[in-house]
Parts: structure tokens; sequence; C-alpha cells
């Protein structure tokens, strides 16, 4: 999924205008499965005696993202302009894919 949305917003945000509407699809697409999964392997790679306080936490987590990206792009797009606004998000799907690869090395 991190790569689908990867490689959406990089059609979105640097190719050519006909790809922006296929890339945002995709975008959207690819972002579906990343918070069921991460949900349900938090109990493999916390244990079950942790998992519903991590549980809890990555709930907050998404909740305040879901307040904090939107208000950062509008005021990107407020500050620089509409074209900021693709480009936040490569940036914030590239921090997702380095996140999930620290995760990854760390609990393998």
């Amino acid at each position: 999924g991190l790569w689908g949305m990867a490689v959406g917003a990089a059609a979105f945000a640097f190719g050519p205008a006909w790809l922006a509407l296929p890339g945002v699809v995709l975008l959207g697409l690819a972002c579906a499965p990343v918070y069921p999964m991460l949900m349900s392997r938090t109990p493999a790679r916390l244990g079950d005696a942790l998992s519903a306080h991590a549980v809890g936490f990555q709930v907050s987590a998404a909740m305040l993202g879901g307040v904090i990206f939107p208000l950062l792009g509008g005021l990107l797009a407020d500050w620089i302009g509409l074209d900021a606004v693709p480009v936040m998000l490569v940036a914030t799907v590239l921090a997702l894919v380095a996140l999930n690869a620290a995760l990854e090395r760390r609990t393998a």
C-alpha cells in the first residue's frame, strides 16, 4: 500500500496533467488498507499485553493527523499556493515509507 501511495502521490505531484486524476485515485486506493493493517499487526509486533494501549495510541495519532495534515496543507496552499499541496503529499508518503522501514527493521 505504501508504494502504491508513493507512485500515486508522485503521479499527482510531478506527472502530466492527464495523470493527476489517476494518481489521486491510486493514492486513495493504496491508502485504504494501511490503517487496518497497522491495527491488525499490532498484537504480533507488541504482544497481547500491550496491544490495547498501543491501539489506543494509534487511534489518537490518526485523529491528530486527521486534524494537523489538512491544516498544514491549507496553510501551505495559502502561503505558497496550491502547487505546495501535492508536494506535501509526496513528502508525507515518503515519511510514511521511511517510518515503516524503520518499524520493520526494529521488529524483524
